[in-house]
């Protein structure tokens, strides 16, 4: 109780301080891109000094969780003006002030009771209300700025990652309208359409869309993988391979998606008869179903969720599986899978590809909690009747596996 007294003293007084030294230098607020590259900045900043050793992992997890909270804040922010002139300043007393407070309590204080470990897990409920805010904050700041195309594709991607396709299909459709000749548009679009349809196919309008985007820009990455797998799923193996072998030459040496697409390539090759041995392919949807995970680089998790027989009576058969990865200390998820009516045991896997903001995601050497939840409603905030399995805190990369049980009732 003293120490909670303690902390409401502070952010008090750090209130009352910057509410005094803020105003008069954010008379106008500098716009969402610069934002968003100072947070990204500050984020890689945070990396590099925890690599090296300069920062512990309770105080990165501390600082990641901030920046991923002015993240979020920054998808419900409305339009803003050119920067001011002394921004700069204003976000170093922003900083200074509440890192000051934290100083003089690692001083004088007690550090250890501020152990994250010491804390209680973040409740999921807290999770999915971050989740569903700033999906509806996005949603809010596009019906004042319908013509923010960027708005609509940030908006699509964050629906792709939740599986929520035809939620997906309609931003890609706003974006399209307003550009039908820009790329990146174009490939977002196609790859909707094909999640929607029922075979989850490429062929046809999806097709045409990604091929008018590479008209467009032949080094269109995105593009150039719908390709390859709308020309597997057509039965043209050669043509997937030289597809995908193009987009090879356009990645860089030591990039983590080189060695998943040579495997890709390789297989495209032997069922072409044209190459030797090579590791089994993907199904020929796996690039649509997925959207870009079999490209995705970084750190791999495979997830086996398992369903308690004593609960399965509580599972009805349309119910949505949600395997979420989040940072021990809270903030938004780091990686969240919606599979709907699952058939367990499933495994699923958990990458950078199911990534719910840029700069937010899973990271090599990261503690992460993973939990699962089986939701009755379909929606993503827990409900009393939900079945749920513990959280479980891993090291990525020192855990490559693991398993999760569904054996509690949310709200029993």
């Amino acid at each position: 109780m003293v120490i909670a007294l303690f902390w409401l003293g502070v952010l008090a007084l750090s209130l009352t301080a910057l509410g005094l030294l803020l105003p008069p230098l954010l008379r106008r607020r500098s716009g969402d891109g610069d934002a968003r590259r100072a947070l990204e900045a500050e984020l890689a900043v945070l990396r590099s000094r925890h690599a090296a050793g300069e920062l512990d992992d309770a105080g990165f997890a501390r600082e990641r969780e901030r920046i991923a909270a002015a993240l979020l804040a920054l998808l419900e922010a409305p339009a803003t003006a050119p920067p001011a002139p002394a921004r700069g300043l204003a976000i170093g007393l922003a900083i200074a002030v509440p890192a000051l407070a934290v100083a003089i309590w690692f001083a004088i204080g007690q550090p250890a009771a501020l152990d994250p470990r010491a804390l209680a897990a973040p409740s999921q409920a807290g999770n999915a209300q971050d989740m569903e805010s700033a999906l509806a904050g996005l949603e809010q700041r596009l019906r004042d700025e319908p013509a923010n195309i960027d708005g609509w594709l940030l908006l699509a991607r964050s629906y792709r990652s939740l599986e929520r396709f035809e939620d997906m299909l309609r931003a890609t459709s706003s974006a399209y309208a307003l550009s039908p000749a820009q790329p990146e548009v174009l490939v977002e679009h196609a790859e909707a359409l094909a999640l929607t349809s029922p075979d989850r196919r490429l062929a046809g309008r999806p097709r045409e869309l990604v091929e008018q985007a590479l008209a467009l820009d032949a080094s269109q990455q995105k593009g150039l993988w719908l390709l390859g797998i709308a020309r597997q799923q057509d039965g043209d193996a050669a043509g997937a391979a030289e597809t995908w072998t193009r987009l090879r030459g356009l990645l860089p040496e030591g990039d983590p998606v080189v060695a998943r697409l040579d495997e890709q390539i390789a297989a495209a090759r032997q069922r072409a008869g044209t190459g030797a041995d090579a590791a089994p392919a993907a199904p020929a949807d796996a690039g649509a179903g997925r959207g870009d995970q079999a490209v995705a680089s970084g750190p791999q998790i495979a997830v086996e969720v398992v369903l308690d027989p004593a609960l399965a009576a509580r599972a009805p058969q349309d119910a949505t599986l949600f395997v979420i990865a989040r940072a021990p200390g809270g903030g938004p998820p780091l990686a969240i899978r919606r599979i709907q009516a699952p058939r367990f045991p499933l495994v699923v896997s958990l990458s950078q590809a199911d990534r719910m903001l840029d700069g937010v995601q899973i990271e090599e050497g990261a503690s992460i909690l993973v939990s699962a939840r089986l939701s009755r409603s379909g929606q993503a905030q827990p409900a009393d009747g939900d079945l749920e399995a513990a959280a479980q805190e891993i090291v990525v990369g020192q855990v490559r596996a693991l398993g999760l049980a569904l054996d509690r009732i949310v709200g029993g």
